[in-house]
């Protein structure tokens, strides 16, 4: 697998939604147990290379211990790492996978159309900026 740090989200920059859900993260993840990278960086597409076409078809990734999460168990893997109220969400596996991965499709598939597409991809502040595997790419540094 690529050189990557643990607990690895990959998400598309493009998406409203889904940049929402990692301003969301950054500001509830307070001990920065996680790490950032646009689908389509450099980095990201090295990263996905290691990965099958199944691991990696419209989804967001999450890569923790070696192990590669994506759709309705990425969402829920995540959400409930954070502290608090977030972990209360595990009820959501309570849903059978094939369930719950179809509404994830669904909405995967009208993100843009429901929550638009952004002019330009998303980019952290420069505090998160280490946060980000694409972080000198994102922002045009050399």
């Amino acid at each position: 697998m690529a050189e990557h740090p643990d607990k690895l989200i990959l998400f598309d920059p493009w998406c409203n939604l889904c940049s929402a859900v990692v301003k969301y993260l950054l500001r509830h993840d307070q001990e920065g147990r996680f790490y950032y990278g646009s689908l389509f960086s450099r980095q990201g597409k090295q990263v996905k290379k290691s990965l099958t076409w199944k691991e990696q078809k419209n989804t967001i990734i999450y890569l923790e211990n070696n192990f590669v999460f994506t759709q309705s168990d990425a969402a829920i893997r995540i959400i409930t790492s954070l502290p608090g109220f977030h972990k209360a969400l595990v009820v959501l596996k309570i849903f059978p996978k094939p369930v719950r991965d179809w509404v994830y499709k669904i909405v995967a598939k009208y993100r843009y159309q429901w929550f638009g597409k952004r002019d330009k991809p998303f980019s952290p502040d420069l505090e998160f900026g280490e946060r980000f595997i694409d972080f000198e790419e994102i922002k045009g540094v050399s």
